[in-house]
């Protein structure tokens, strides 16, 4: 099953990240636009292993499903095509043309990556916000599946 075409928002789903703080203080960050739902699980579970290597969302400076060209072109983002499979991640401390504060965070970059998702911060010209889902739907299915197993051997949740 490949991605369906711009605007697809039928398939997209909130993503909201919840997490207890070590003071015991719950936060809550949501990615405005929400993402497609093939995703969605995979990319909490991202976030979540990027909390604990010490690199959590901020609230306001995250964002997820937008029907948008890719800046200074007519060609539409990833971010609205098949109904969401792009996110920005800390956007005002990764900015486009720069190395991005996640290059300081490789082990967050490589979770992404091992879990299916494209990182900007490589690209020529960087974008280090933006992670992308480049594979199947079906791959995101099985992978998510994979990782709800693992997770119950481990006893998470």
């Amino acid at each position: 099953m490949s991605w369906n075409s711009i605007g697809d928002a039928s398939r997209v789903v909130p993503l909201v990240v919840r997490w207890d703080k070590p003071d015991g203080t719950k936060h809550t960050v949501s990615f405005p636009g929400g993402c497609d739902k093939s995703i969605a699980y995979l990319l909490t579970y991202c976030i979540h292993r990027a909390i604990e290597l010490g690199y959590p969302p901020r609230e306001g400076w995250c964002w997820g499903y937008f029907v948008k060209p890719i800046a200074g072109t007519t060609i539409p983002s990833n971010h609205g095509k098949g109904g969401g499979r792009a996110i920005d991640y800390n956007a005002p401390e990764n900015g486009r043309g720069t190395a991005g504060e996640l290059a300081r965070h490789p082990k967050v970059v490589a979770v992404f990556k091992r879990n299916g998702f494209n990182w900007g911060g490589t690209w020529d010209y960087t974008d280090p916000m933006h992670f992308e889902a480049l594979k199947s739907r079906l791959w995101y299915w099985r992978r998510t599946r994979q990782v709800k197993r693992e997770q119950r051997k481990q006893g998470n949740r």
